[in-house]
């Protein structure tokens, strides 16, 4: 059950909204699993407010500072919950966790946008009862399962915006650079102990559009993340850079274009974890380069806005596919 209550004022210069949501839970259930194992859980009810608060200054008009602070509630999705094994082969294998709390994170966000497009932000937030998947090993096989992984705390900073080299060289670009911190006490798995740890991180966008006269334009974007740490693992570089080549024809009505995805073949995700006295390395290649022809063309009113797909409710978004 859940109750909602929200409020906006404007004072001049000054917009300011606040809202506040109210859930009482009442919950009781039993699990079994393909074994047989039952696990019952005590007849729990409780109450959780969720505030939100949002503070905007026009400076002028182009220039405006805001504030916005909120707490809100990660419930884990219905497949990390299933207490039965899916195993991938004789050495892997993962499980749910029925036992698993939803997460609480509480956010304080300040951004400050300067010429009507650029953005400079800085948020700092933290997460309680964390949900993260961890691996145990069990001789010689791997255990893949969803925990309450501890808090963790993340303090980042970013900055947007469009520029203009050129008149036909425009572009956007994106830092992040952030630190992110964990606190745990794993010990009770199998080859983990206490993690007390950061790590810092950093990702960035970059995208250039050319244009080359009669309609042509090509385009230049990439994008990288650096390497980052995370609650047990360690996960490596990873960058990519894509083509594009667009031309409208018969007044926008056929659109055509080309693209090479991932022209370096450097999309590989890497991974690393220490268990106890076994190193783990997890890598995933997929067919990210490719060269890809368009053809598109435009029926209708040009005018008319296109029907947006549905958004999904919180009940559909908590259903996981399997990759």
């Amino acid at each position: 059950m859940a109750a909602y209550l929200s409020l906006e004022r404007t004072f001049g210069k000054i917009n300011v909204q606040a809202g506040l949501r109210g859930e009482y839970t009442n919950m009781n259930g039993l699990s079994i699993d393909e074994l047989g194992n039952r696990t019952a859980k005590p007849d729990t009810s409780y109450l959780n407010l969720f505030p939100t608060f949002f503070f905007r200054y026009q400076i002028n008009e182009n220039n405006s500072i805001g504030l916005t602070y909120n707490r809100r509630l990660g419930r884990p999705s219905f497949q990390d919950q299933n207490p039965y094994l899916y195993r991938t082969d004789f050495y892997y294998a993962s499980r749910g966790n029925p036992l698993l709390l939803p997460q609480f994170t509480q956010s304080v966000e300040l951004d400050y946008t300067f010429n009507g497009q650029r953005q400079l932000k800085l948020s700092y937030s933290t997460t309680a009862d964390l949900i993260d998947v961890i691996r145990i090993q069990q001789g010689d096989q791997t255990l893949e399962l969803p925990v309450n992984a501890g808090r963790r705390s993340f303090l980042n900073m970013s900055l947007s915006t469009p520029f203009k080299l050129f008149r036909a060289w425009s572009g956007y670009f994106s830092a992040e650079p952030y630190y992110q911190f964990y606190k745990a006490d794993l010990s009770r798995y199998p080859g983990l102990t206490t993690i007390n740890q950061g790590g810092v991180g950093f990702n960035s966008y970059l995208s250039n559009t050319v244009e080359l006269g009669k309609g042509w334009k090509a385009g230049l974007s990439a994008w990288f993340n650096y390497a980052s740490r995370s609650s047990i693992y360690e996960t490596k570089p990873i960058y990519s850079v894509d083509f594009t080549l667009k031309k409208p024809l018969f007044k926008e009505r056929i659109n055509c274009s080309l693209a090479m995805r991932d022209i370096f073949d450097t999309q590989k995700w890497t991974q690393n974890a220490v268990i106890g006295n076994v190193s783990q390395r997890n890598s995933r290649k997929w067919e990210s380069r490719g060269l890809y022809v368009g053809l598109n063309y435009n029926f209708g009113n040009k005018k008319v806005k296109a029907l947006s797909g549905k958004e999904k409710t919180e009940e559909q978004g908590r259903i996981k596919s399997r990759g």
